[in-house]
Formats: C-alpha cells, sequence, structure tokens
C-alpha cells in the first residue's frame, strides 16, 4: 500500500497541499484543516510568516480560481491563523491585513470535446447530478439533492423542476436581506426529463440522485470524483491538441452553469426567461456567467441573420 503524502513543513507547502485538494477547502472541514495544520507546521516557526508570504500564495491560486473563490480561501487561511492564535502559536494573524479580492472574473465553458471525456471519466452516481447541471444550470447543492417532490411531471410538456426559495442560494441571500424568496422554476428538456425518470428510486434519504454507497450525494465527495475526472480529461485533452497541459484551463463543478447560461443564450435563448425562472437574479448577473468570444458571436449574428433575412 503506497504511504500517506506527509504534511508539509513550509508555509508554501501547506497552501500547495490545499491548493491539491480544492474539494477539501470547506468550512466542513475545518476540523480536517486545523489537525493538518498541527501537523504541517510541527517545528516550523509560524511567527515568520509575514503577510507577503499570503499575498504570494493568493497570486499562486489566482492562476486557477476567481475573486469569489479566492475570498473563501482567504477566510480559510484567517480562521486557521486566528486557530494558531489561540493556541498561542503566533501573536497575531498575517490574513488580517489582506484584502478581500474584487469582482469574479473566472468564466469557463466546457468545450464539446472536454464534455464527451469528461463524463466519460465521471463514475454514473457523479455523471448524473453534473449532466443536470450542465442541462438545466442549478448549482450543485440542488443538482445533487434534488428531492422528488420538487419534480412536478404535471406541469409543462417534459415536467418541471421547482424548488422552494430557501433551498437557493438566491432565495437565501433574499431572506438575508428581508425579502420573499422565490421558488426557482425550470421547464425540463426531454433529456433532462429522461435522466431524472432513470435514476432508480432509493428510500433512504428523499433525493433523486444516490452516491457511490448507494445513499444520497456526499458534496465532499462529488467534487473529489469531479476534480478527479477533470485531472485525467485535461491530459487527454492536451495530447489531442497538441498542446502543454498548463495551456488547459482548469474547469471546476460550478463551471457547468456557466456552460448552460453560454449555450442557452447561443441558442437564442431568451435571457429574461432565465431570471424569471429564478435561476439568475438580474442581467447583470448573468452577463457575469456567459462568456461569448469571437466565434460565438459570429455564429450568433449568422443566425439572427438568417432568421431576418427569411422573407
Amino acid at each position: 500500500m503506497a504511504s500517506k503524502r506527509k504534511a508539509p513543513e513550509t508555509f508554501a507547502g501547506y497552501a500547495d497541499f490545499l491548493l491539491d485538494r480544492p474539494h477539501l477547502l470547506d468550512s466542513r472541514n475545518k476540523a480536517y484543516h486545523l489537525g493538518a495544520w498541527k501537523r504541517a507546521f510541527s517545528g516550523y516557526a509560524l511567527s515568520a510568516i509575514r503577510p507577503r508570504d499570503i499575498e504570494i500564495v493568493l497570486c499562486a491560486w489566482r492562476q486557477d480560481f476567481a475573486g469569489n473563490t479566492l475570498n473563501t480561501r482567504l477566510e480559510m487561511l484567517r480562521w486557521l491563523f486566528n486557530e494558531a492564535r489561540k493556541d498561542g502559536l503566533r501573536p497575531d494573524s498575517p490574513c488580517d491585513r489582506i484584502r478581500k479580492m474584487h469582482g469574479n472574473k473566472r468564466n469557463r465553458i466546457l468545450a464539446e470535446d472536454e464534455e464527451e471525456i469528461l463524463f466519460r471519466a465521471l463514475p454514473d452516481w457523479a455523471a448524473n447530478p453534473a449532466r443536470l447541471a450542465l442541462w438545466t444550470g442549478l448549482r450543485m447543492e440542488n443538482a445533487a439533492h434534488l428531492r422528488r417532490e420538487w419534480v412536478h411531471w404535471d406541469i409543462g410538456g417534459n415536467g418541471t423542476i421547482i424548488i422552494p426559495g430557501q433551498f437557493t442560494k438566491g432565495g437565501r441571500l433574499t431572506r438575508a436581506r428581508g425579502g420573499e424568496p422565490r421558488p426557482t422554476e425550470i421547464p425540463l428538456y426531454p433529456q433532462a426529463a429522461a435522466l431524472i425518470r432513470a435514476a432508480a428510486p432509493n428510500l433512504t434519504h428523499p433525493y433523486i440522485f444516490s452516491g457511490s454507497i448507494n445513499k444520497e450525494v456526499n458534496m465532499n465527495t462529488l467534487k473529489a470524483a469531479f476534480h478527479a475526472a477533470w485531472i485525467r480529461t485535461r491530459e487527454t485533452i492536451a495530447l489531442r491538441r497538441g498542446v502543454p497541459l498548463e495551456q488547459i484551463e482548469d474547469f471546476h463543478f460550478h463551471d457547468l452553469r456557466h456552460t448552460f447560461a453560454t449555450r442557452y443564450l447561443l441558442a437564442a435563448g431568451d435571457p429574461y426567461a432565465l431570471i424569471a425562472a429564478g435561476l439568475w437574479g438580474s442581467l447583470k448577473e448573468l452577463e457575469r456567467y456567459a462568456n461569448f468570444k469571437r466565434p460565438h458571436i459570429q455564429a450568433a449574428f449568422a443566425k439572427a441573420g438568417a432568421a431576418l433575412a427569411t422573407p
């Protein structure tokens, strides 16, 4: 059996340790990080870490993560240093002087050749919620934990997903601001409806999809499976295209939502319908998700021109 990777002995090494395991950077894994933190820094001078060291790590992370994700990781580092301060390992936190990142410039969509390889690499239990996210624009939490009672087969030609507002990120934000969260209502495409109908019913939990051990899908396990599948996909794509691996931009589960928005709008979909459905809160928010490059724009104008030229 291969030996477990030893905990790193420097801050840069610990940052790489986190970067290699993005599925572990979650508030629910704080206990894990605290243990890893203490193992990683045994015998290392924590007092030597400066704000500049944090900035260097954030610059490295900026190559792969958007502003909002960087802020999440920065908050994790703040928490870790505050725990170190409580334990008397250092008098202050070097993160206190680091400002949050502004904006979320990451906008990655899945190419067709990438999609084919990625979904072949994913295990079936992980591919199901991933496909649903790609076809509906749902966030990972709602796609993986889609409840049976949220699918209304009597509404619309192929059925409709109606998620109560308190179970969506937008709804929770609306409630936090004192408003009434509205539900998300998504008419299903035939392929999405077929995917949901084909899911084997499981009476041990209330969700459509089950995880690898026939229980509800675990979010961290899903992130890990998706990340592992993308690593294999990235290597295959680099070989096929004959380019260095570094030129293939990373892809995360949430980018399936970016891909849905872009493909929907390129197919001449109405952006106001996505807002009315509750998938996005405003046109400004939707614009951050859609990614139109020159070939996309040319194809859209050619499609519109052909429609306008029709008598």
